[in-house]
């Protein structure tokens, strides 16, 4: 009984969304002594997203909190507290149905609203950041997330929805060990446990990334030459499943400026290995009517070579410039290669 939904006519159909958006803040930094200093602030944003007939107005109102101690030389700690908006894209937004496959098919939600995520941490810096842990917490009960559902005729349609309840926490870790004056070992890793409570269900996963850099420094050359080995290619959760995202590579790396450091070239070869790197890139969904799985094959990403160029003409002008932006964070991740 399976019937394919015909393609709607570009012609004849279009869809025009808008979202005239507004921000202000105000923030306030105190030290006491070199030991304690405190960042208070907020930050409130109007969306008024008009699709056709429908027009919403919203107000994010975006809290935020640094708290900094160092009771002793070598360590400092970090108390935060921030928060992240999040807009529906075009994709998400647009009402019209278009087809994926002779199974499946996916619609837009314009109702959809804009997110808010909050997010607290600790993080302790040991000798200036050779080590460092920071335990984290994030939650948003609005957070906008893909969903599916059976229609009756067997085709299944993708949507979107902002989702009940989400929480996402791990911890980051970093550790940088010198080799004499000249070489550094620089690692990152980040374990974590997602969740999204949605219509009466709760989907959980968990995962980790890591990042570990072998880097030579030569100081009378300015030359920078490493071997890199990343592992990004995780698990980003949705309310009924998760999608891959990012992607794992091993690279050599070098780079060297000329011409008084006007000129900078930088060289990058992603090898061809596979120990401890996935390179299968895809999505997941269950619900209680249907299964999906999906794989995305990037062995293209090995035997890549990369030159990058740049060119500074003058100096210029020393300029002291201050972040307007109480917190710019990146709202979503991106599937790109690199």
């Amino acid at each position: 009984n399976l019937q394919l939904v015909p393609e709607i006519d570009e012609a004849s159909s279009s869809f025009t969304y808008t979202d005239l958006r507004h921000k202000f803040y105000a923030y306030y930094s105190f030290n006491l002594n070199e030991k304690f200093g405190i960042k208070l602030g907020a930050a409130g944003e109007t969306s008024t997203p008009e699709s056709g007939d429908l027009k919403t107005n919203y107000f994010i109102y975006q809290p935020y909190a640094d708290i900094k101690y160092k009771p002793i030389k070598v360590l400092d700690i970090r108390f935060k507290y921030r928060s992240s908006s999040s807009y529906p894209t075009i994709e998400q937004a647009n009402p019209f149905t278009y087809i994926i496959d002779q199974q499946s098919i996916k619609t837009g939600n314009p109702l959809l609203s804009p997110s808010v995520t909050h997010k607290t941490s600790v993080k302790l810096n040991v000798m200036q950041g050779l080590l460092s842990a920071e335990p984290y917490y994030h939650f948003s009960d609005n957070y906008i997330s893909q969903i599916g559902t059976m229609r009756e005729d067997g085709i299944f349609e993708y949507t979107y929805d902002n989702a009940g309840k989400y929480r996402h926490y791990g911890i980051k870790a970093g550790l940088t060990i010198p080799f004499g004056k000249s070489i550094f070992w620089q690692n990152h890793a980040d374990f974590f446990e997602s969740s999204i409570e949605y219509d009466g269900k709760r989907n959980r996963i968990d995962d980790w990334t890591m990042n570990s850099q072998l880097i030579y420094v030569n100081k009378k050359r300015n030359t920078v030459a490493g071997i890199i080995y990343q592992n990004n290619l995780k698990k980003v959760i949705t309310a009924q499943g998760y999608n891959n995202w990012n992607n794992d590579l091993w690279a050599v790396l070098v780079q060297q400026p000329f011409f008084e450091k006007k000129l900078n070239v930088m060289l990058l070869y992603v090898m061809p290995l596979d120990f401890l790197a996935t390179y299968d890139q895809g999505s997941y969904i269950e619900t209680d009517t249907y299964y999906e799985r999906k794989v995305e094959d990037l062995n293209l990403v090995k035997n890549v070579f990369m030159v990058q160029l740049s060119y500074r003409f003058n100096k210029g002008k020393s300029i002291r410039s201050t972040e307007k932006q109480i917190e710019q964070e990146e709202e979503k991740s991106s599937k790109g290669l690199f």
